[in-house]
């Protein structure tokens, strides 16, 4: 397999802001192949925690954590995640292993505002049972976290616990709505496109299909076109820009999946560029 590793890295956190430094000399390549059911993980998780305890009032830290092992060792691991705040994008991460059954990496960010954090990851198995068999396993994991300010000092959970905490959710959700709302209306009108004719889904909520099918579509159907989208979302919207040197200013991208069934649609900006990706889905 010629897929050499990542050469050099570092990460440069800013507040509301990721900056990467990448050299690749070539990256993985996430492929969708028809989906091996016997075979399974036996853990996949995406984890998002505050770290610091230091006391400090103005910044906080958390540490987004990404694991996941399958039942065997196969021919390629992958694991991709993207983490948002409020709805903008704050990181890419991506890691493979040839031969291998576990994938984990962690990484601590450094932040100054109360946040609602998201992280979805694909996670991602080839399995090569002989040279004209080639199949794949896919899972999605995904976790949301609060951090809002008490008694002018940083809090976090995951699900609200009083009353102050479950409002401080549905402002930090109202504003979060409010500007994905406004960005995704900008996309629709830019690509001339009637919202009615599809069924729409952010791309941090995909994780609730996969437990169940897609508007008009059977599980397997679904299952065939998440693993097909995931592919598409990692070549046309994480390998651009997971080794951009540039600070990375998006928001989360939309899923229109056309209600006549035919093909889907990924609508996103990222740094001022404008994109539609286009899938056949039959």
């Amino acid at each position: 397999m010629q897929k050499k590793i990542v050469l050099a890295l570092f990460v440069m956190v800013t507040t509301f802001g990721i900056y990467f430094a990448v050299k690749i000399n070539s990256v993985p390549t996430i492929t969708y192949f028809p989906l091996e059911y016997g075979t399974s993980f036996v853990d996949a998780k995406t984890t998002l925690e505050r770290t610091n305890e230091d006391g400090s009032k103005a910044s906080y830290s958390i540490n987004w954590d990404v694991t996941s092992k399958t039942e065997e060792v196969l021919y390629l691991r992958q694991d991709v995640s993207l983490l948002f705040g409020n709805g903008q994008v704050l990181g890419m991460r991506s890691q493979w292993k040839e031969d291998a059954d576990t994938i984990h990496f962690s990484e601590n960010i450094k932040e100054e505002n109360e946040l609602k954090w998201e992280s979805i990851t694909f996670h991602y198995g080839e399995i090569h049972k002989n040279e004209d068999s080639i199949r794949s396993i896919q899972k999605l994991s995904q976790d949301t976290m609060f951090v809002i300010k008490e008694n002018n000092a940083f809090n976090s959970f995951h699900k609200p616990e009083t009353t102050n905490q479950a409002n401080s959710i549905a402002k930090l959700d109202t504003l979060t709505q409010k500007k994905l709302l406004a960005h995704w209306q900008d996309l629709l009108f830019h690509f001339h496109l009637d919202i009615n004719d599809y069924y729409s889904i952010p791309l941090t909520d995909l994780y609730e299909y996969q437990a169940k099918a897609f508007p008009s579509f059977d599980k397997r159907s679904s299952d065939r076109i998440m693993g097909q989208l995931w592919e598409g979302i990692y070549k046309n919207y994480i390998i651009p820009y997971i080794g951009s040197k540039e600070k990375l200013e998006g928001y989360i991208p939309l899923i229109l999946i056309e209600k006549e069934g035919n093909h889907l649609l990924v609508l996103f900006e990222m740094n001022g560029q404008k994109e539609k990706l286009i899938q056949k889905i039959r």
